[in-house]
């Protein structure tokens, strides 16, 4: 069973389409430990992309990758991606 934890929403602008990062926030990738993974998977209806988080300073970062995932989904400034991140539980 898939469970919805957090989600946030990002408008593109000519930063997160030219940097070839996008910041996150630090509440949406922090698991009950406080560790920030190193990599995600951002899965669309276009196909799945492995993507490198990044921590620079306090901030939390999709670096290596991004700039792909934004490409294979042909990505426009002004609009929005919606970001949804999901647990796994198995019931006993």
């Amino acid at each position: 069973m898939k469970t919805l934890i957090v989600s946030f929403y990002k408008c593109l602008d000519e930063s997160v389409l030219h940097s070839g990062k996008l910041q996150i926030p630090r509440e949406f990738c922090w698991n009950s430990d406080g560790v920030v993974p190193q990599q995600c998977r951002l899965e669309t209806m276009s196909g799945s992309w492995n993507v490198d988080v990044k921590r620079i300073g306090r901030e939390i970062f999709l670096e290596e990758g991004w700039e792909e995932f934004v490409v294979g989904n042909s990505l426009k400034l002004g609009e929005y991606v919606t970001a949804l991140l999901w647990t796994c539980q198995v019931l006993c």
